[in-house]
């Protein structure tokens, strides 16, 4: 399994990269946006279909699936059949009669049924239940990376209306400074205004 932070740096990474369209200047007449504007819901479609730990996620429910068939293969009746000649230098007789002739063939065949296999049968029933694991496993994941990127969405967006919130106050910490200015250039303020 893979640790706790190469997971959250993972998801982390990604939101990120399948985000920074979001990340448009603050105020839109300094510069133009550099990347498209995406909403939440084709950020996480994106970052559902980039993310490679979702497709690791389905590989796991492919493997399982294959335990699952090699298991029940072991449940299933057994047959064998073989053919077999054997050709010698020359045929071997006994008083004119011939107890060995020069080519023999040999055809044999067996079936076979676990009619009492209980391990092979448990060992069926695991292989599902890690069937269900793995797809409860790839659920897990996808909404890990939904959150993560909602998440990192919204951060985004929370960090621009911060920047939008500084330059407002700035603005009107300057107009308040000129206001101030002008009064007291006009008699009308006092210094500490």
């Amino acid at each position: 399994m893979m640790n706790d932070s190469w997971w959250h740096r993972t998801l982390v990474l990604s939101s990120v990269a399948a985000l920074l369209a979001v990340a448009g200047p603050a105020d839109a007449q300094t510069a133009p946006p550099l990347m498209e504007a995406v909403t939440l819901e084709e950020a996480v479609q994106r970052a559902l279909k980039n993310n490679p730990t979702i497709a690791q996620a389905s590989q796991g429910i492919l493997r399982a699936e294959a335990l699952l068939q090699q298991a029940r293969s072991a449940t299933l009746p057994n047959v064998n059949a073989s053919f077999s000649t054997l050709v010698v230098s020359s045929e071997r007789s006994f008083d004119d009669v011939v107890t060995q002739p020069r080519s023999q063939a040999t055809l044999s065949a067996s079936l076979s049924y676990p009619v009492l296999a209980a391990s092979r049968w448990a060992a069926t029933t695991q292989a599902r239940d890690q069937i269900e694991i793995a797809n409860l496993s790839t659920a897990d994941v996808r909404t890990n990376i939904a959150v993560a990127t909602a998440q990192t969405y919204l951060a985004i967006i929370a960090q621009k209306r911060q920047v939008e919130v500084s330059m407002r106050a700035r603005e009107t910490a300057m107009s308040h400074l000129d206001y101030a200015r002008r009064r007291l250039e006009a008699g009308a303020g006092t210094r500490p205004n």
